[in-house]
């Protein structure tokens, strides 16, 4: 509810002034008019001020100019116009996904004009094509799919190098069929072979290498064949002349090397290959029965009727050969010597001599005598004691 209040002027006279009762203290009514004092501001009992009769707040449009400092508080939309200089900058700035964040950025140049920095460009799948205008020479890289046919070609064609030129091309034949112009084939180094069937006569003049070659009819000229190692090349010899047929052409013949004495050569290792051995005169050196490594020998006395050991066993698997027996006795009585193997053990008889008093028996085997079980000695037995009855015997070793 209004309320007049009375104040002076500057005049001092009495003027009645509108006012507000606010709480028993009245407020001096106060009015904005417009500057013909037509219109006043109306202000709603909200305390709004109605400025197009709605009192509701209004958006501002079109430009504001804003001068001195302004403080704004949450998050304002703007759009940048012209440049913007942004310095000063604290904290951590977020770049897009994929930004550069190298320190040294490539110096872009203008359109017609090569940047000072060279940049790859590099395509991937379904990309949008570059377009390129072709301005001089340009090589153009295609894969061909299917037939080309290129005609109304002018100018000069450049050939890859080592091309044929030659206006007349060799015509080729088909499989099985020979072409009508004569090709050479050439080989090179480490090629792969071409396999080739030979029928009929063939004329071979070199052959570096021959993996398998299943029948050789005949050769008419020389043939130099050599090898590398015995398994490249295993050769089977036979005789012309069959056996108990009539000699004729040249045989092969078997040579030996010449020495003067078997007692001036070097010793070959065990399991080595070794020469035949011939004297001087052609004559092929051989021993009987036995090498000289496996000669074995030995002797004994008795006075007495024990079994007596004249050659030790010869070992593992082994067995003796006896070629020759000597017995001598000294004493007054003759008496049978038998001989007999295994005289330590068990003795088994060989053969039986007589060794009669002051007398005494000389024996040679031909064949030897074999000690008939093996890594077992050689030994004898007398009968008769005699004051002194003396053996030896000669022979060798073999495994059979």
């Amino acid at each position: 509810m209004a309320n007049n209040i009375v104040v002076k002027d500057a005049n001092g006279v009495d003027v009645t002034v509108q006012s507000t009762d606010n709480a028993s203290v009245q407020l001096p009514a106060h009015q904005i008019r417009s500057s013909d004092g037509a219109n006043a501001l109306s202000v709603s009992a909200a305390g709004a001020a109605k400025v197009d009769g709605s009192a509701v707040t209004q958006p501002v449009s079109g430009s504001v100019s804003i001068s001195g400092s302004v403080t704004v508080t949450g998050t304002v939309a703007a759009t940048q116009s012209g440049t913007w200089n942004i310095t000063n900058i604290s904290g951590t700035v977020s770049l897009p996904t994929g930004a550069a964040t190298a320190a040294k950025q490539p110096a872009l140049g203008t359109a017609g004009t090569a940047s000072s920095d060279v940049i790859t460009v590099q395509g991937i799948a379904s990309m949008t094509p570059l377009t390129v205008s072709n301005s001089g020479t340009f090589a153009v890289q295609a894969a061909q799919s299917g037939t080309w046919n290129i005609t109304n070609i002018s100018g000069t064609i450049s050939l890859p190098t080592g091309a044929s030129t030659a206006a007349k091309q060799p015509a080729l034949g088909t499989a099985g069929t020979a072409s009508s112009d004569v090709i050479t084939v050439q080989g090179i180094t480490s090629m792969t072979p071409i396999l080739t069937t030979l029928s009929g006569t063939n004329n071979i003049n070199t052959v570096s290498t021959v993996t398998t070659v299943s029948t050789v009819t005949s050769v008419t000229q020389n043939a130099d064949v050599r090898q590398s190692t015995a398994s490249n090349l295993n050769a089977q010899t036979v005789g012309n002349v069959a056996s108990d047929a009539a000699d004729s052409g040249n045989p092969i013949k078997v040579g030996s090397k010449a020495i003067a004495a078997l007692s001036g050569t070097t010793l070959v290792s065990a399991a080595d290959r070794v020469d035949a051995q011939g004297d001087l005169d052609g004559a092929i050196i051989t021993r009987n029965n036995y090498a000289l490594g496996d000669v074995v020998s030995g002797s004994a006395t008795t006075t007495g009727t024990s079994a007596t050991q004249v050659i030790a066993a010869p070992g593992a698997n082994v067995f003796l050969y006896i070629s020759s027996v000597q017995i001598v006795n000294t004493g007054s009585s003759t008496s049978l010597i038998t001989l007999q193997r295994d005289t330590g053990g068990t003795p088994a008889t060989l053969g039986y001599t007589i060794a009669p008093a002051g007398g005494g028996s000389n024996i040679v085997f031909n064949p030897p005598l074999k000690v008939s079980s093996a890594n077992q000695n050689f030994g004898f037995t007398a009968a008769t004691g005699s004051t002194t009855i003396y053996v030896s015997a000669q022979g060798f070793k073999s495994k059979i």
